[in-house]
């Protein structure tokens, strides 16, 4: 009965998260509520101290999982939804989201506020507290099913909880800034080592073509 229930609805959430139509919904919506928070907020709080806890959050939780994914134990983690569903029609971008970064990355970090904006700005205005923190990061962990492994979903939903609860109290501005430079690091190091198969699949991410 539960897996004749799951897999509509996994075929379901493939289709949608793989629609171009919700990657721009999303952007919109995303860049809408950050700027009007920001428009109506008393005072822009940005503390660099603060931004760099979220980069050790998202740092501390990576290494944290490394185990996970280096172990046979879970091997449907490794697995992608729209590899799990591929008669969803997928209709998005068809990089890995790191490789989307390489490839494009102003796009990519233009993004970041969006991306912010449509998870922290509701938090933001219902309060942050524990219960909240970890809805945030479902949200934030469900919105990269079309990029990303079960596994590193489950990743981001776990740090972004974490940083929805820490970090974003001390600003919604902290909480990009730290977003910002822990992309930026990884942009740094896909750029040096993006031929590398070694350094791919530590990340994740397919063999280069």
């Amino acid at each position: 009965m539960a897996d004749s229930l799951l897999v509509p609805l996994g075929r379901l959430l493939a289709k949608v998260m793989g629609s171009r139509w919700t990657v721009r919904i999303a952007r919109v919506v995303g860049s809408g509520l950050y700027i009007f928070y920001l428009a109506r907020a008393d005072s822009w709080q940005l503390s660099i101290a603060w931004a760099l806890a979220y980069v050790a959050i998202g740092l501390t939780v990576s290494f944290a999982f490394v185990p996970v994914s280096h172990s046979n134990r879970f091997p449907g983690l490794s697995h992608y939804l729209l590899q799990d569903f591929p008669q969803a029609t997928y209709s998005g971008p068809r990089l890995h989201r790191w490789d989307y970064l390489v490839s494009q990355p102003r796009a990519f970090f233009f993004s970041i506020p969006a991306e912010d904006g449509l998870v922290c700005v509701p938090l933001l205005m219902i309060g942050v507290n524990p219960v909240n923190a970890c809805l945030a990061g479902a949200v934030f962990g469900l919105k990269h099913l079309a990029g990303y492994t079960y596994l590193e979903c489950i990743a981001k939903f776990v740090y972004y909880a974490a940083a929805c609860l820490i970090v974003l109290p001390h600003g919604l501005l902290t909480m990009t800034a730290g977003h910002l430079i822990g992309d930026a690091m990884v942009f740094a190091v896909l750029k040096v080592a993006q031929n590398s198969a070694n350094a791919r699949a530590a990340f994740g991410m397919p063999p280069k073509k």
